[in-house]
């Protein structure tokens, strides 16, 4: 049972949507519990958008979000599904700070009990790391952090996450006190999800954030189901990590992996398909349209 922490920019792409309907497929399985979900944006209907897709599930976890917001011109779902489905938010209580709320799921969780997941951009991250309490209770409470990030294609620029905040991911990597390991773009930028939810817009949060994202297209790449996938299912037939090392960062946020016997950081290779691996995501996604 992997109990998982999430951090999302859930509204700047629909396969923030698609992971975190995954978490709860997972959950419904049994290999993990859903501690709580923090937002990155800052964008007022992120966490309505969050809760609406956590409450059709049939779970309600502790919510935050950044106040810093930004990236308000990729919105495209968060407001659309906020406003079809039922949310904890209705009544207009306030929205949580995210380091309060990650600072009081992980006081309660045992020693290196916590596998933390970042499908957005590393601001929250960052500014756990810059909380003195946080800090302490990553360095006791979390065994690992696995984010999409990064492209170690050669000649690769900086991936889009890396690209938003390069300072906070930078930070991260420095400082944060543990395992990383990166899902970069190049694992899930040709894994195409989605069509399994094709005509349940007016049903399903996650169906609606694919129809408003892809205008009615459906299909898009995976880079965060992926990463959710390994975080909950390290051993999934699907994706390797790379060996142990250092993962290098420049000032424009490219990425390099460096091996090293001696490293904590490590990055994911697909071994099966792009094809496989698409089938397998959908068939799990199907479990939730049933």
């Amino acid at each position: 049972m992997i109990r998982l922490f999430l951090d999302t920019d859930f509204g700047p792409d629909c396969d923030d949507a698609g992971a975190l309907q995954l978490a709860h497929v997972l959950c419904s399985r049994g290999e993990a519990e859903l501690l709580g979900v923090t937002h990155c944006t800052g964008n007022p209907y992120g966490l309505p958008g969050i809760s609406a897709l956590n409450r059709f599930n049939g779970r309600e976890v502790p919510l935050g979000t950044t106040k810093k917001e930004f990236l308000a011109e990729f919105q495209k779902y968060n407001r659309p599904v906020s406003e079809k489905f039922s949310h904890e938010f209705e009544d207009g209580r306030p929205q949580r700070d995210a380091v309060a709320v990650f600072r009081e799921v992980l006081r309660a969780q045992e020693d290196g009990s916590v596998t933390v997941c970042s499908i957005g951009p590393m601001n929250n991250l960052a500014d756990y790391l810059d909380d003195p309490e946080c800090r302490r209770l990553i360095e006791t409470k979390v065994c690992r952090l696995v984010s999409m990030a990064g492209n170690f294609t050669p000649g690769a620029g900086a991936e889009w996450n890396v690209e938003m905040d390069v300072q906070a991911a930078k930070k991260v990597l420095d400082e944060w006190p543990g395992e990383i390991v990166f899902c970069p773009w190049e694992c899930g930028g040709s894994v195409l999800t989605g069509m399994v939810f094709r005509g349940l817009q007016d049903v399903h949060p996650a169906a609606c954030a694919y129809d408003r994202w892809t205008e009615g297209g459906m299909e898009r790449p995976s880079w965060d189901l992926l990463t959710v996938l390994h975080a909950v299912r390290e051993n999934n037939g699907l994706m390797k990590t790379s060996g142990w090392g250092r993962i290098v960062m420049d000032e424009r946020g490219a990425t390099r992996f460096d091996p090293s016997a001696s490293g904590r950081h490590a990055y994911t290779v697909n071994i099966r398909p792009d094809g496989e691996i698409s089938a397998e995501l959908e068939k799990m996604l199907g479990e939730s349209v049933k």
